[in-house]
C-alpha cells in the first residue's frame, strides 16, 4: 500500500505542476476535435463570411483590408480563401474572437497577384485578454504559387486575437481558418482524477496479488 500511495502522490504532483504552467505551443491539424469551427470563405462573392463571434479586421496599416477571392487560391481548398490582396497596400490582417479560443490555426500560402510579389515568411502573433501577447512566431511560406502550409497555436491563456503580418513585402492568403474553445481542466481537478484512477488500478493489482479470500472456519 505504501508503494501505491507514493506512486499516486508523485503522479498528482507532476500533473498539478505541468498543468499549472500556462503555455503557448505550436500545433498541427490533429489538435482540432470534432467540435472545432472552420471558416472556408466559400461565399460565392468577394465578401468575407459573417461568422458569429468572429471579427475580420485589418491590422497594420489601418487602411489595409482583406477579402475572399474566388478562383484565386491554387494550393488551398475549394474555390475561395481570404487574402490581403488590395490595390493600395499589402496590409496585414487579423481576426478577433468574442470569446477566448484554446486553439487557432489556418492554411497559409502565396497567391497570384497583379504585382507578382509574394512573401517568404509571415509573422503570426497571438494575443489574449487586454491585448497581452501570448507569443510571436515566424512561419516559412512555400515559394511560388500552388502550395500551402498549416500553422496553428494553442494557449492555456485563451486566444482572443490572431495577426498574420507579411512585413509589407507581398501578398499572401489563408484558408480553412479553424478554432476551438477547448476547455482546460483545473490543475487540482486533473490531479485528483489522475490520482483516483491510479489508486483504483493499484488497489486492483494489490487485491489480485492477495488471491481469493479464504472461507471462514
Amino acid at each position: 500500500m505504501t508503494v501505491c500511495v507514493r506512486f499516486i502522490l508523485g503522479l498528482a504532483t507532476m500533473a498539478a505542476s505541468s498543468l499549472s504552467m500556462a503555455s503557448t505551443v505550436v500545433v498541427d491539424p490533429t489538435a482540432f476535435g470534432p467540435s472545432a469551427s472552420v471558416v472556408t470563405f466559400e461565399t460565392g462573392t468577394t465578401a468575407l463570411p459573417e461568422v458569429p463571434g468572429l471579427n475580420f479586421v485589418s491590422s497594420i496599416p489601418a487602411s489595409g483590408t482583406w477579402f475572399a477571392a474566388a478562383g484565386n487560391f491554387p494550393g488551398f481548398f475549394g474555390d475561395q480563401g481570404a487574402s490581403n490582396l488590395v490595390s493600395a497596400s499589402y496590409s496585414d490582417i487579423a481576426v478577433n474572437f468574442a470569446n477566448s479560443q484554446y486553439v487557432v490555426g489556418a492554411w497559409l500560402g502565396n497567391i497570384p497577384n497583379f504585382t507578382q510579389t509574394s512573401v517568404s515568411s509571415l509573422t503570426v502573433e497571438v494575443f489574449g485578454a487586454q491585448a497581452v501577447s501570448l507569443g510571436s512566431f515566424q512561419v516559412a511560406i512555400p515559394a511560388g504559387i500552388g502550395q500551402s502550409v498549416f500553422f496553428g497555436v494553442a494557449s492555456t491563456e485563451g486566444i482572443q486575437r490572431v495577426e498574420w503580418r507579411g512585413g509589407n513585402v507581398g501578398f499572401f492568403g489563408l484558408d480553412n481558418l479553424s478554432y476551438q474553445a477547448q476547455p482546460v481542466p483545473e490543475p487540482s481537478s486533473a490531479a485528483l482524477l489522475l490520482s483516483g484512477a491510479a489508486l483504483l488500478a493499484c488497489l486492483r493489482r494489490r487485491a489480485a496479488s492477495w488471491g481469493p479470500a479464504r472461507p471462514a472456519n
